[in-house]
């Protein structure tokens, strides 16, 4: 059996991380849009039917707040400089600007989507 060198171990680590970075926050909002459907439904709402829409439009809300102060779009960046112990300069500053304003225009992105889609769902259900 062969030993892994130490930055195959560390690929495989960041691999890891990354998977599980990317897989727990899809399932503990998923979680959280059960439990809100559940309670929702014993607090007296007749179908889940009308309370999807607000629950979309909830969920949509978390995605950009949790997205805009959580994630920080440029740890690569940030971490590349450290390492080289390079000092920070304008032309940083405006590249580290530019990757979290990406990532906070996703995560708008995003939530808005699940926004728009309740409120067309609450229009279209109205209708039926």
């Amino acid at each position: 059996m062969e030993i892994p060198s130490p930055e195959e171990e560390i690929r495989r680590k960041e691999k890891i991380r990354t998977r599980f970075k990317l897989t727990v926050p899809p399932m503990v909002l998923l979680f959280i849009l059960f439990l809100s459907g559940v309670v929702l439904l014993l607090a007296g709402a007749l179908s889940i039917a009308n309370i999807f829409p607000l629950i979309l439009v909830m969920v949509g809300f978390v995605i950009i707040f949790f997205g805009a102060f959580y994630d920080f779009g440029a740890n690569r960046y940030v971490n590349n400089m450290f390492q080289s112990k390079a000092s920070l300069r304008e032309k940083d500053v405006v590249q580290i600007n530019r990757e979290q304003l990406i990532m906070t225009v996703i995560f708008v992105g995003v939530g808005g989507l699940y926004i728009l889609l309740g409120v067309a769902l609450f229009y279209v259900i109205a209708f039926f």
